[in-house]
């Protein structure tokens, strides 16, 4: 039954949180925390086998990208991301601390692989993004720590 919540709860996330990063509003200027990257590192705290995992990829993916056409972006993102499954074996995601770090390397690595020359050209942007990432990250962490322990009691 924790399985079952915990799934259901994580694509929920997925969804809404989905839902409001590709509606064309931002945030700070034209910076939009990247959710998607927030849920799918946040599902690996809560230690998600491979197939949820990669069901939350493929809903990410689907959320993002309505046309028919796979992205360069979206193909580098996704296979990030399956690589930081393989990671949660030497990382711990269930630690605040260890969550935090993984969501700055995550936003700077990602925007080395698409565009390294943005990286370079417009340094504040990518600092102000990871910082809404971490913000937007630390407390979606909190209160679905709070809200699965307190209210389902998974943990």
């Amino acid at each position: 039954m924790k399985k079952i919540i915990t799934f259901l709860f994580i694509s929920a996330l997925i969804i809404s949180l989905g839902l409001i990063q590709i509606f064309p509003f931002s945030f700070f200027g034209n910076i939009k925390p990247n959710f998607i990257l927030i849920i799918l590192t946040l599902s690996l705290s809560f230690g998600v086998g491979f197939s949820e995992y990669l069901i939350f990829i493929l809903l990410s993916l689907i959320i993002l990208q309505w046309e028919p056409v796979f992205s360069k972006e979206l193909f580098i993102f996704s296979a990030f991301m399956l690589l930081s499954f393989f990671l949660k074996d030497y990382y711990s995601f269930k630690k605040i601390s260890s969550f935090s770090l993984f969501i700055i390397f995550s936003t700077s690595f990602l925007y080395f692989l698409l565009n390294p020359l943005f990286l370079i050209s417009n340094p504040l942007t990518i600092f102000i993004e990871t910082l809404a990432n971490l913000f937007f990250g630390i407390l979606i962490f909190i209160l679905s720590r709070l809200f699965l322990k307190e209210y389902l009691n998974v943990f």
